[in-house]
């Protein structure tokens, strides 16, 4: 699987895992305390959203719902391995087929989110100002369903080609994170240039221009067409969805995308590398906090949880009085006893 040509790693490896102000056992408790409620809350919304037949048919509700299977996957896969390198030092099992699992964990996962969310933000416009290109069937199978299955296959097999066929030699390294990098990215060809641009800044670009258009577009509609009956409260709720998702993710791959766009133009830095070390760590936090703010966005659902929490809480406090009666006692005159539980 491995190409012909050696790659020399050279000063990277200094720089895989730098020392950041938190320590690995900081690290590695923050991961878990946050991973363990994120599942559940993954499996909460994703249960909604394919139980309830009106939320599953929604075409807005789609980008999401495959969002939210990667980040399932991203809290089973990549964050349980990273856990393990901080907890012994290493990364276990130490073969290759871990790296290769944890490479395509964090590429292929990472840039099909970011593609994902290029194209929500696009798509939104459609959903909001031009529902009639998605009326019939055969314009939600070109404009929708085709598109989403297109990003699909693409970000698997780029990134499949990449890891597993490079033109170099991927080396793997055990003591250090994510086994070092695969090798395609020191090797400077059209295949790491594509990478860059196409997969790392062209969706940060995509996804800032239109959600600032779709802020643009709202706020004047509802301004020009005030005394039209346009239902602002559904536009308001389905931009405040793809705007908010857009944020999480844009916080942690925006400082990556400038300081990648630096390396370009040959300026390279101590503090760009030490940010990039912090982005690193933080990133896992963007598939943490995905389902809570997926939550947020669900109103309905917020209300179910609080039920959910409303009964569970009370069902604990409440104390169960059943009335025991004895005859010998009560012939005696004793008073009936009452039994709790």
């Amino acid at each position: 699987m491995d190409g012909t040509n050696q790659t020399d790693y050279g000063d990277y490896t200094d720089s895989f895992d730098s020392d950041i102000a938190l320590s690995y056992p900081v690290r590695f408790w923050l991961l878990l305390v946050s991973d363990i409620p994120a599942i559940l809350m993954v499996l909460f919304v994703l249960h909604y959203l394919l139980n309830n037949s009106s939320q599953r048919k929604l075409l807005h509700n789609h980008t999401f719902i495959l969002l939210l299977f990667l980040t399932m996957f991203t809290l089973l896969t990549d964050i349980p391995l990273y856990l393990n390198y901080v907890r012994i030092g290493s990364v276990w099992p130490a073969s290759p087929a871990t790296c290769y699992v944890w490479w395509m964990c964090n590429n292929a996962f990472a840039a099909t989110t970011y593609h994902l969310m290029s194209l929500a933000s696009i798509e939104r416009h459609i959903i909001i100002f031009h529902s009639h290109w998605l009326a019939t069937k055969y314009k939600r199978l070109f404009l929708h369903y085709l598109p989403h299955i297109a990003v699909l296959i693409y970000c698997f097999c780029f990134y499949f080609l990449a890891i597993f066929f490079p033109s170099c030699e991927n080396h793997f390294i055990y003591t250090i994170l994510y086994c070092a990098y695969p090798c395609y990215y020191f090797v400077s060809d059209f295949r790491n240039f594509w990478d860059l641009v196409f997969n790392g800044v062209t969706p940060p670009l995509i996804i800032s221009l239109f959600n600032i258009l779709l802020l643009a577009r709202v706020l004047y509609q509802k301004h020009v067409r005030l005394h039209q009956p346009v239902v602002w409260r559904k536009h308001r709720r389905l931009t405040i969805q793809v705007v908010s998702v857009s944020l999480l993710y844009l916080s942690n791959i925006f400082p990556a995308m400038v300081i990648g766009l630096l390396r370009i133009c040959g300026y390279s830095t101590e503090i760009g590398d030490k940010i990039l070390t912090y982005t690193t760590f933080f990133a896992y936090f963007t598939s943490i906090l995905l389902p809570f703010v997926c939550l947020g966005s669900l109103p309905e659902l917020r209300l179910k949880l609080k039920q959910i929490l409303q009964c569970s809480w009370l069902c604990t406090r409440q104390t169960r009085v059943e009335p025991f009666h004895d005859p010998t006692f009560a012939t005696k005159g004793h008073p009936v006893v009452v039994r709790t539980s």
